[in-house]
């Protein structure tokens, strides 16, 4: 156990000096005094547990020093007397119990945090909801939970006011990030595009970039926050470099990797951008589909927490964004097919006769509309002799262009057949042998026709 008569810095230094170094130790010890806003010459009881309990967590979260030596500290600084001050609840050993948490996202987050006030040391249990909102929220409270379980208090089993203020930070931004999720269920592009427009509030960054890949892998910018980027060309090629570097790796890129810091370092810094950068793939089973490029002020913002929350939008925008793709392909080719079959259909009325043959006794006339763009509905009248007519009035099975086809087999085979001379009575077995010969299974045509000499009065 420390020396409680020593100076407070001295009882500081001297056990993180042994586990870190002088140097080390030395600027650490400083960088936490500027954090918390503490002097090292006016430290007291209160700002010595204060700073021990930030330099515990800084150590454990980064990762700086072993288990052994960590808790070799926490019995050097006390760790284990926690001043009443900073804990919520009775004082008292409170009973492990398990928890069950609510499937809602919202009453989740608050059983949660109310729990926490309340002081009691739980497990919480999730249902395995097939919800994809509901599952990315237990998630995240589930490293939410992670997060604050070093603030605990290893003697009474209570979460200390820091993590008290922190999970209720994480409710407050964990459903920001749950409404906005829901806003992206939209299929229309445009309609997309202007949600997107809030994430640099919602991510609490400084700008934000997202990019979608073609199918040629050539990078658009489908929202930009930067103005200026917009239009510059030169930015833009930067833009897509990052977003490539995403897409190589299937996973984040981060501009604090040595690599791509010294890669990307001058084309950013001449461009403006923040060196704290961070790009997201956009992942759809592994199908990449653009990129969430994010610019924050500083390296303090980029935590695991928050990392793993934009991780969480990126997955929602992914999703949305490749609705919005499916649609916008879906409507072209609907206006493709339209536009195919609007030439169908005026073909198609190029051959029914344009002028119907008339003779004294018998007025001939005909109305047509077609069900859809293109059908398979045929008329034809043909004036064979002086004073005699052949018609025929036939539906092809069917819409669209197979039946227009269909239609042009069965005028060219009237045709043929009127033009050989083949009495009305013999035609129509014929014309039947020669749709069978040329037509699927599956097409069949219904026809009527017959000859009118008006001269003798026969039909």
């Amino acid at each position: 156990m420390a020396d409680f008569n020593k100076p407070y810095l001295e009882r500081v230094l001297k056990p993180l000096s042994s586990a870190l170094g002088q140097s080390k130790a030395a600027n650490l010890l400083f960088e936490s005094f500027e954090k918390l806003g503490l002097s090292p010459f006016t430290l007291d009881a209160s700002g010595y547990h204060e700073l021990v309990v930030s330099l515990y967590g800084r150590l454990a979260e980064d990762k700086l020093i072993d288990n052994e030596t960590l808790k070799r500290l926490s019995t050097n600084w006390d760790l284990d007397k926690v001043p009443e001050s900073e804990v919520l609840g009775p004082q008292t050993d409170s009973p492990e119990r398990t928890i069950a948490l609510p499937d809602d996202p919202k009453s989740m987050c608050q059983t949660v945090l109310d729990t926490v006030l309340k002081g009691t040391l739980a497990k919480f249990q999730v249902s395995d909801e097939s919800n994809e909102m509901q599952r990315s929220v237990s998630k995240a409270m589930g490293l939410v939970m992670n997060s604050i379980s070093k603030l605990k208090d290893a003697s009474t089993g209570l979460y200390s006011r820091q993590a008290t203020a922190f999970l209720a930070a994480q409710l407050e931004r964990y459903e920001r990030i749950t409404a906005f999720s829901r806003q992206l269920n939209t299929v229309d592009m445009e309609r997309l595009r202007e949600k997107i427009k809030l994430l640099p509030d919602v991510l609490a960054v400084d700008d934000v970039a997202v990019l979608v890949a073609d199918e040629s892998g050539t990078f658009e910018p489908f929202y930009v926050s930067m103005e200026e980027v917009a239009d510059d060309f030169t930015m833009g090629l930067l833009l897509a470099s990052l977003a490539e570097e995403a897409g190589k790796r299937r996973g984040v890129v981060s501009g604090f990797e040595e690599t791509f810091a010294d890669m990307y370092h001058d084309s950013i810094a001449s461009a403006g951008f923040s060196p704290y950068w961070l790009a997201f793939p956009l992942l759809i089973e592994d199908k990449f589909l653009g990129a969430v490029i994010a610019f924050g002020e500083s390296s303090d913002i980029w935590t695991e927490d928050e990392t793993n929350a934009i991780m969480r939008v990126c997955n929602h925008l992914a999703s949305a964004l490749q609705s919005c793709i499916h649609y916008k392909n879906v409507k072209n080719l609907e206006e493709r097919l339209d536009r195919e079959l609007r030439g169908v259909g005026t073909v198609q009325k190029r051959l029914l006769p344009e002028v119907l043959p008339q003779i004294p006794g018998c007025e001939v006339w005909a109305f047509y509309q077609p069900s859809g763009r293109a059908s398979g509905d045929y008329y034809d009248v043909v004036k064979t002799s002086e004073g005699t007519l052949s018609f025929i009035v036939a539906d092809v099975s069917g819409h669209g262009a197979p039946a227009a086809v269909v239609m042009a087999m069965s005028k060219t085979a009237f045709r043929l057949l009127l033009a050989q001379g083949t009495p009305i009575e013999h035609m129509f077995p014929k014309f039947n042998d020669y749709l069978c010969d040329n037509l699927s299974a599956d097409m069949f045509v219904t026809a009527m026709g017959g000859s009118i000499d008006v001269a003798a009065g026969l039909l």
